[in-house]
């Protein structure tokens, strides 16, 4: 899966950083283009705030790309910009290790009113894969097996964005959930609970015909992490599960 444009600085610790940005499903050669400082930015979700309290902390990149060539130009203002979401996608490595992924938002492309040298500045904004959960049904019904590990039903609702693929061979998500038992890893909570998918349902979920209103996908990941007062956020290249108040002044195991 080859990219269709990538950039690359080094950061002040002489640390390589590339961005690549990929057509799904497309493997092109890619073409090397320029960004403006600082290359990208990266913020959370409630980052900061005292006051989130949200279970999920989805994350999102800014990038801005400096246009030099009318070909670029069509592609970024034309083509993408038209886009269907998911058609378009975002990694980023530092140090050679994956540190971010995300799809493209392709009705959030600003253009700056600044250039540099006269070239245009197209800003595009990423969003990362638990951002939108919520636009997806959670599959309760349509498999043979309804009893599923936590790790299973975590690893099948992060599935649905289509991101899977950049993760390659490494850490999909990491549970660090506290399991008290003695004969269990501490970081592998999710590892060790089984769950019925057909709870996964709003209203009475003893009742059965085509009216069922299933739970959307962020639904589902906030019911399996309020249960043990976890949270969910991409770090590192990685999902990454903790408990909230356990983590005070504590060495943490997690399960790869």
């Amino acid at each position: 899966m080859g990219a269709k444009y990538t950039h690359t600085f080094n950061d002040i610790n002489e640390v390589e950083h590339v961005i690549s940005l990929f057509e799904r499903g497309v493997s092109h050669t890619p073409t090397t283009i320029n960004c403006a400082s600082p290359g990208y930015e990266l913020e959370w979700q409630g980052n900061g705030s005292e006051l989130y309290e949200n279970k999920i902390y989805s994350s999102r990149v800014s990038i801005p790309f400096i246009i030099e060539n009318s070909t670029d130009e069509t592609f970024f203002t034309t083509t993408l910009a038209t886009s269907p979401e998911e058609t378009f996608d975002i990694t980023i490595t530092k140090g050679g290790s994956l540190l971010w992924v995300g799809t493209i938002l392709s009705d959030q492309i600003n253009f700056d009113r600044q250039s540099i040298e006269s070239k245009l500045i197209i800003q595009l904004s990423a969003v990362d894969g638990l951002s939108r959960l919520e636009n997806y049904d959670f599959d309760f019904a349509t498999q043979s097996t309804f009893q599923k590990t936590g790790t299973d039903l975590i690893t099948e609702i992060l599935n649905v964005n289509g991101l899977s693929d950049y993760f390659g061979s490494g850490t999909y998500f990491s549970d660090g959930m506290i399991f008290n038992n003695a004969n269990k890893s501490s970081g592998a909570g999710y590892e060790y609970i089984k769950l019925n998918k057909l709870q996964f349902r709003k209203g009475d979920v003893f009742k059965m015909g085509d009216d069922i209103e299933p739970m959307n996908c962020k639904e589902a990941l906030e019911t399996l992490l309020s249960g043990f007062a976890a949270q969910i956020f991409m770090v590192d290249g990685r999902y990454l599960i903790r408990q909230i108040l356990p983590y005070v002044n504590t060495n943490v195991s997690f399960l790869n």
